[in-house]
């Protein structure tokens, strides 16, 4: 057994970890695109439900960019051995700020070069406006896309596709409930879709075979995003 000491919602708890069964420990940076609902609270309540065992750490103050976390990323991963890190850049940064992010991205996969950790970006999505800066809803969705394509590829980091997952829930049924509570924080359900995304990037199991039940949103809505979520994370 291996003894491992984890930080959550500030609490410390011990806990026994059985090598025998799959792992995730994972550290979430980013804002409030990650911590609004929870969506790593959710992503552990899905991994569990499989039986895996999964703990996490979050540096998401709200607002922040993702260069602005340098010195907590370092004392994180002097403290810990994770087995992924989820990077996650403001919805504007990866336009208006595209060398601040491709660079801080850049340094943190220097900083884990040598380590045995899956880095994964977190792509996000546009903001809930007709136009912002000139561009459309899914023309600034295909920005940040491209963004996070091109900087993937230069770390060699997944991408948990949760922008295109958006995009697509929206395509699929205007009269559905919204991703949004405001302009660009989401909703209970937009959580849940984020969730699902990062559900598969992680464990590469479709969201629709997982069984935990989401109680914040009605189960045919969680299904039907379950299908969606898949129908982005396994197109071919």
């Amino acid at each position: 057994m291996i003894f491992a000491t984890v930080y959550r919602c500030n609490q410390v708890f011990d806990i026994q970890i059985n090598p025998d069964v799959e792992t995730y420990e994972i550290l979430f940076v980013g804002n409030s695109l990650t911590y609004k609902h929870d969506i790593p609270a959710i992503i552990q309540n899905m991994i569990t439900s499989d039986g895996a065992y999964c703990a996490y750490i979050q540096d998401t103050p709200g607002g922040s960019k993702l260069y602005e976390h340098e010195l907590k990323f370092k004392a994180n991963i002097e403290k810990y051995d994770f087995t992924h890190i989820i990077l996650q850049e403001n919805s504007s940064g990866t336009i208006n700020g595209y060398d601040l992010f491709e660079t801080a991205v850049k340094d943190y996969a220097k900083l884990v070069e040598d380590r045995d950790v899956q880095l994964i970006l977190y792509q996000t999505w546009a903001y809930n406006v007709e136009r912002w800066n000139g561009l459309t809803k899914y023309e600034m969705t295909q920005r940040i896309v491209d963004a996070y394509d091109i900087v993937g590829k230069m770390v060699n980091a997944k991408i948990t596709r949760s922008g295109e997952a958006f995009k697509a829930y929206e395509l699929f049924d205007n009269t559905l409930p919204s991703l949004y509570d405001d302009m660009n924080h989401q909703s209970v359900y937009g959580a849940y879709l984020s969730a699902c995304m990062h559900y598969s990037t992680l464990t590469k199991r479709p969201a629709s075979s997982n069984t935990f039940r989401y109680e914040e949103i009605e189960l045919e809505i969680q299904e039907l995003i379950q299908r969606i979520a898949d129908s982005i994370s396994f197109a071919e």
